[in-house]
């Protein structure tokens, strides 16, 4: 098995992370193949995830360190999978 490369890109909001993200997928994908590339997101990608991602978004906490722990909880998943 060939080992793979992880890419991430960053920044603040409203700069176009997901337009960027969304051309690089495109652009390797016709390079790779479609199979070769995987889109993944944090927090997210999996059913609890999502509810982590909305939970953070929209409604917020009220400690900083339950912001922390949802990120972990969401890391550990991602990982895992």
């Amino acid at each position: 098995m060939t080992r793979g490369l992880f890419f991430t890109i960053e920044g603040i909001d409203g700069c176009g992370k997901t337009t960027q993200a969304a051309l690089l997928h495109s652009r390797l994908a016709s390079l790779l193949g479609e199979d070769s590339v995987i889109w993944t997101r944090e927090p997210g990608v999996w059913d609890g995830g999502e509810k982590i991602r909305e939970l953070l978004l929209e409604k917020g906490t009220e400690h900083v360190m339950s912001e922390l722990l949802l990120f972990l909880a969401d890391r550990c998943e991602h990982v895992a999978r």
